[in-house]
């Protein structure tokens, strides 16, 4: 679950979509290495993965059979499937308000 945390926070804090993985990889290697910026990292992403917490768990466990488990999925799918849900190509009217309004 941290490092969804780590993902989560860096979504809210920079236009991560623009980033090339490469790019994205070397933001995260640094935060790993700087156990400040880990610990940020870490706290801010708690406060951006609030709500996410409350269908897919704390832990990234749903807690109901129709919602998905995040724990253990690949940061990059999690950010392709944001990226979908954010310009439409994948439907969900929740997670497409949720995703927006972010």
């Amino acid at each position: 679950m941290r490092g969804l945390v780590i993902f989560a926070y860096l979504l809210a804090s920079s236009s991560v979509f623009a980033q090339s993985d490469a790019a994205l990889q070397e933001r995260l290697k640094s935060i790993g290495s700087d156990p400040v910026a880990l610990r940020a990292a870490v706290d801010a992403g708690k406060k951006v993965t609030f709500f996410c917490a409350n269908c897919h768990g704390d832990d990234g466990i749903s807690k109901t059979a129709d919602v998905p488990n995040l724990a253990g999925q690949n940061p990059a799918y999690l950010l392709e499937q944001i990226r979908k849900f954010g310009n439409g190509e994948r439907k969900d009217p929740f997670m497409q308000g949720l995703i927006k309004s972010a």
